[in-house]
């Protein structure tokens, strides 16, 4: 097993000692996937109880526009990390065309910002640098 969701998890300390913390660079989804990377590539098994019982709130801690912006944003950290710059912008390029196409149309249909405006942020944001916590739209108060 290669992958396993981080709603709930156990980790030895020595596990966490000897792989690090979750990368807060990541802030909010797919950092379960990185930490598993991680932990593959340290020789740490994977292990699944699918009689364990959990109840998680889907959804819980976003949804709509700001799961797609994490969710992109951080698909394409994964997808180049430990590649070059060069790397990244090329990799980059299309889900910015794609999202700003998705994005305009939305507005020209007169429809709120939604999702295709979380993923045109997401990839630009990452393309820019922008890693973390995403930072409130400006209004014009601020």
């Amino acid at each position: 097993m290669s992958f396993i969701t981080f709603c709930c998890v156990l980790l030895p300390r020595v596990v966490i000692e000897q792989v690090g913390y979750l990368d807060e660079t990541l802030f909010m989804y797919c950092e379960d996937v990185d930490y598993c990377i991680r932990l593959g590539q340290a020789g740490v098994p994977l292990w699944f109880l699918p009689d364990a019982k959990l109840w998680h709130k889907a959804g819980g801690s976003a949804g709509g526009m700001l799961s797609v912006y994490y969710i992109t944003r951080n698909t394409l950290y994964l997808t180049c990390k430990g590649k070059s710059r060069a790397y990244a912008k090329r990799k980059t390029v299309l889900p910015i065309l794609t999202g700003a196409a998705r994005y305009a149309l939305t507005k020209a249909l007169g429809r709120k910002k939604g999702r295709s405006y979380g993923a045109y942020r997401g990839a630009v944001d990452f393309w820019n640098g922008k890693m973390g916590r995403m930072e409130p739209p400006k209004t014009k108060e601020n």
